[in-house]
């Protein structure tokens, strides 16, 4: 008798027919035992080898469903051995490689690290090190070996002058080929000489920005060496070691001696009579060692040095006399004045009269 087992049955459904049971398995109904069979004891497992695989033989004809009731489930078989590992297959084609993904945003920065420790600075192996910034000393020395050279200036190989020592003498080598001159310099404007070289040249010591003392040109009638006579009405270089004389007066009116008389000639020639007065210390500027000379160029007229309290000894050759208030230089004469002390003043010559 054909069976008519349900449409649609869910895994697990059984349908009864007769004295069988069938359960739909999601594929196939399978018969259980028949109703009130008894289960037999499962019997003990063979332990016979296991017998090689047959070849899988076709597939039959799908037969007509059975209308008996789904058997019960038999017992599970023991696992069979596991078969040999098959041998790897070749390796298959590398696939092509996708598109290159958008790129994702930036991260936010992260903490800065400790700071690690000072690497050691060796300037050895730069051979032309060039300064980013002022070279600071840090409370050390720049030590110089003996004829290294600090080079001034960037003309040429020397530069333009090299600082150094040689082991005896402390140098500053100017370079000839430059033609450079040599100056110290400073004061209150930052630039006032104190010390001028000229190249192949004179060399000359100022005061206040004038060249007070120097070193010249020994040509006819010079010593090679000068000195400024601020003292005299126009100032002016005065050669060394010819101890020339100038004239701060000429043909005066009255002369009150001061330090601009100092080293040069009171001169008249004009027949006019003048007084030199000779001041004590406290109207005096003429400084205590300081000497002028008095020529009388007049043919007939004297000129008188008046002593304004203080002393002036005249010296003739034999004695010592105090001129008093006043002494005579005649015409043709020539007088000597040195001051000896602060009041003190000592006078000779020719034509004098005390």
């Amino acid at each position: 008798m054909a069976l008519n087992f349900p449409d649609s049955p869910s895994p697990d459904d059984e349908f009864v027919s007769g004295t069988t049971t069938w359960k739909w398995d999601g594929t196939v109904w399978n018969a259980l035992d028949e109703l009130g069979a008894l289960q037999g004891i499962q019997g003990i497992t063979g332990t016979g080898t296991q017998g090689t695989i047959g070849t899988q033989g076709t597939t039959g004809t799908q037969g007509t469903t059975g209308a008996g009731t789904q058997g019960t489930t038999g017992t599970q078989g023991t696992t069979g051995t596991t078969g040999t590992q098959g041998t790897t297959g070749t390796q298959g084609t590398t696939g092509t490689t996708g598109t290159q993904g958008t790129t994702g945003g930036t991260g936010t920065q992260g903490t800065t690290g400790a700071q690690g420790t000072t690497g050691g600075t060796d300037i050895t192996l730069d051979t032309a090190p060039v300064l980013g910034g002022h070279l600071q000393s840090g409370g050390f020395d720049i030590d110089l070996a003996d004829n290294d050279q600090l080079i001034l200036g960037t003309t040429g190989a020397t530069g333009d002058a090299q600082l150094y020592s040689d082991g005896t003498n402390v140098i500053l080598q100017l370079t000839a080929a430059n033609n450079v001159d040599f100056t110290i310099q400073g004061g209150s404007s930052g630039t006032e000489k104190i010390l001028h070289y000229i190249d192949d040249g004179s060399t000359a010591i100022y005061y206040e920005g004038t060249a007070i003392i120097g070193t010249q040109s020994n040509v006819t009638n010079t010593s090679g060496a000068y000195i400024r006579a601020n003292n005299l009405s126009t100032p002016t270089t005065k050669d060394i070691g010819f101890n020339t004389l100038d004239k701060q007066e000429d043909n005066p009116a009255s002369v009150a001696l001061s330090e601009q008389h100092c080293g040069s000639v009171i001169f008249a020639d004009d027949n006019t009579g003048f007084t030199v007065t000779v001041e004590a210390s406290g109207g005096s500027t003429f400084p205590i060692g300081g000497m002028t000379t008095i020529i009388n160029g007049n043919t007939s007229v004297a000129i008188t040095v008046a002593d304004n309290s203080t002393i002036v000894y005249y010296l003739d050759g034999a004695t010592r006399t105090d001129i008093g208030a006043t002494g005579t230089i005649a015409a043709g004469g020539v007088a000597n004045i040195w001051r000896e002390a602060a009041g003190v003043y000592f006078m000779w010559g020719t034509g004098i009269t005390v």
